[in-house]
């Protein structure tokens, strides 16, 4: 969380409301200078499964990320920021996958951009493990095992000039780790026009 109180009860509410209720929602703020710590507080009230914890100084996304996977006591791990939202469904389907294909490391979905000028429908390659080494093809907010990103290192607190996700994923790619897309839209992605995403991407707009 960063300066986010804008878009962060929208994000919160995504998570609350997924159909699979076993999970913790760990909030990560990098010393906001906005209202986003009240939002959040005003939200533990109602429900405990959500935490809080603040960086002492501004750290970027990385070191933000693995703190917050670091706290957290899941098996599976889901990282998403605090202006984009999930449907209601993504963590049972994930969880569902898992159990049917446990070789499975990394599941992600079908996802959409959208801002206060529309939606638009985030046109993602098919998964290549030889493609992946050229471009990424899979964004953040996909499920993996804490096991994993312990083994890895976690995410590479270098890379502050963005593609932390690709970076992360190639430790998967490298170790013949399996991908799986889940076969519909479940991530919405809000598209800041100020910002590009670590990832390359199509767009159709709706």
């Amino acid at each position: 969380v960063y300066n986010a109180s804008e878009y962060i009860a929208e994000t919160l509410d995504s998570a609350i409301s997924q159909t699979y209720k076993s999970i913790e929602i760990i909030c990560v703020d990098d010393c906001s200078t906005d209202n986003s710590a009240e939002i959040i507080t005003n939200y533990i009230k109602k429900y405990s499964q959500i935490k809080y914890v603040k960086n002492n100084e501004n750290m970027g996304a990385c070191v933000t990320r693995n703190k917050g996977i670091e706290i957290a006591k899941g098996e599976f791990i889901l990282p998403f920021d605090a202006d984009d939202m999930i449907a209601n469904t993504y963590c049972e389907k994930a969880m569902n996958t898992f159990r049917e294909k446990p070789q499975t490391s990394v599941i992600y979905c079908k996802a959409e951009f959208f801002n206060e000028k529309g939606k638009w429908d985030w046109l993602l390659p098919k998964y290549n493990a030889r493609r992946m080494l050229f471009r990424n093809l899979v964004f953040s907010c996909a499920f993996f095992r804490k096991s994993d990103w312990e083994k890895f290192g976690g995410y590479n607190s270098n890379m502050i000039h963005g593609f932390q996700d690709w970076d992360f994923w190639l430790n998967f790619v490298e170790n013949n780790l399996e991908f799986h897309q889940l076969p519909e839209i479940l991530f919405f992605y809000r598209r800041q026009e100020s910002v590009n995403p670590s990832i390359s991407a199509g767009l159709k707009n709706k």
